[in-house]
């Protein structure tokens, strides 16, 4: 990285349009003045700066702290981003006052503006925007500057964000939701305080209501007391049965629990103590999303393979679903990844360990890692496997618990019995066969019977 971002003051106005009066999803605006310290941390002087913005938010000014009246020379240019197709950015150039030499830092003051209409061309889950009655902004937006060019590797530099004060202002009756933050100031022009955070910058605004217990906070949109109550339940019940389970979760997620409606496909997500959930789901639907999402606060979230947060959170969501439906509930929440695995059988020749390499890496992550777990539920049995999952969580670092990580932790727990299972799962590649067709059991036991006789082979 050239340039880093030490410090970040940031003054965001949300505006809806006035033509979402007749036209609901109307994106309105962003109005936007920050105040940044920005950091030679390359080895060479640096005579110009370069960030992105999104596509349709225009630089309109850009001063230094020394001389705040002296306008900087800006160059600003439509620009795809490499390595993600159809993503287009605004790429900003910037000419600083002065030559900055490698370590010295500089105070840049800028204004920009526009309309946010989402990322759908690149990422279907991602219409963050400002409408009539919400607004959500995510740093997959790139609302707030980002230092670098228009590559893949500063696209995931946006999950990280300095410390930060941010000023929001809203419409009259909105609440401002800002995770990972302390605030104060009042209601419609709040002011928080975030701390250095890898998770990036998330700003969600609306006319919200609460519904709250000592456990879990719901913010529901107005009409949705029916789903918030659904809401609550699912989460109450995950905490409890997880708790049982494997103890408290991870530190960084401890506290009370908050959910916060978002509009049906704009992508749920979990956040440290934070949950992003969309709304207006069926019942079962929403559980199973719900529960997903709180299985989070459990999972690691370093495995660049995502085995250790997507994987165990979707066995953890079928070990959910079988307390809410007994008999049938893993069954039915497992099905679902076996059919995955069915359409895309190369797939399963893909190391858990390795899935990071490859462009079918949700595919293997969220589907051969919750079936490995499923495998391993049935031939160790779900008491011991959750034993197992209970020391890893706690014994093994967050940083360090990766899939590779897991796998000589299931050798080390499991002896002998583990060693080809892991090999043919998580270390491969290997030849393995589709799961059949027909009912879930029956095609997890066909998966487990290779490795029966080294196992406590349980029915």
């Amino acid at each position: 990285m050239t340039v880093r971002i030490c410090a970040c003051d940031l003054d965001v106005k949300l505006s809806p349009d006035p033509i979402s009066a007749l036209v609901p999803d109307a994106p309105g605006t962003v109005e936007a003045t920050c105040r940044l310290r920005i950091e030679n941390a390359s080895h060479r002087p640096l005579v110009r700066w370069t960030f992105l913005l999104y596509r349709l938010l225009q630089l309109e000014a850009a001063t230094t702290d020394d001389e705040p009246r002296r306008m900087l020379p800006v160059h600003q240019a439509t620009r795809m981003v490499a390595g993600v197709p159809g993503m287009a950015v605004n790429c900003v150039t910037v000419t600083l006052p002065r030559t900055l030499m490698p370590g010295e830092s500089a105070g840049i003051r800028m204004a920009y503006q526009g309309r946010l209409v989402g990322y759908r061309e690149a990422m279907p889950y991602v219409h963050d925007s400002v409408l009539r009655d919400f607004a959500l902004l995510r740093p997959e937006t790139l609302w707030y500057p980002v230092s670098g060019g228009p590559t893949l590797t500063t696209m995931r530099r946006t999950l990280a964000v300095p410390d930060c004060t941010l000023t929001v202002t809203a419409p009259e009756g909105w609440r401002v939701l800002v995770p990972q933050s302390t605030a104060q100031g009042a209601l419609d022009r709040p002011r928080f305080q975030v701390e250095h955070d890898a998770h990036g910058l998330h700003l969600i605004a609306g006319r919200y209501r609460e519904l709250a217990t000592a456990d879990a906070r719901i913010h529901y949109l107005p009409g949705h007391r029916g789903w918030a109550r659904e809401v609550l339940r699912a989460s109450e019940c995950a905490q409890t049965a997880l708790r049982s389970w494997l103890g408290e979760p991870l530190s960084r997620r401890q506290g009370t629990l908050t959910v916060v409606e978002i509009p049906k496909g704009w992508g749920s997500q979990s956040l440290p103590g934070f949950i992003l959930q969309a709304g207006a789901f069926g019942p079962d639907r929403l559980f199973a999303e719900v529960v997903h999402e709180v299985a989070h606060f459990w999972t690691p979230r370093c495995d660049p393979n995502r085995f250790c947060d997507e994987g165990m959170a979707h066995y953890l969501e079928a070990l959910l679903a079988e307390e809410r439906d007994p008999g049938r509930g893993f069954a039915s929440s497992m099905a679902g990844h076996l059919e995955a695995l069915r359409q895309h059988p190369d797939a399963l020749g893909v190391p858990l360990t390795a899935a990071a390499d490859r462009s079918d890496a949700e595919i293997v992550s969220r589907h051969k890692g919750a079936v490995a777990l499923a495998v391993l539920d049935r031939l160790l049995g779900r008491t011991r496997l959750l034993e197992i999952l209970d020391r890893f969580l706690h014994e093994v670092p967050e940083a360090q618990a990766d899939a590779a990580a897991f796998a000589g932790f299931l050798e080390a727990e499991a002896s002998w019995e583990a060693k080809q299972f892991v090999r043919e799962w998580f270390r491969g590649p290997a030849r393995l066969s589709p799961p059949a067709s027909g009912p879930a059991e029956e095609a997890l036991s066909r998966l487990c019977a290779p490795y029966a006789p080294a196992f406590e082979y349980r029915s």
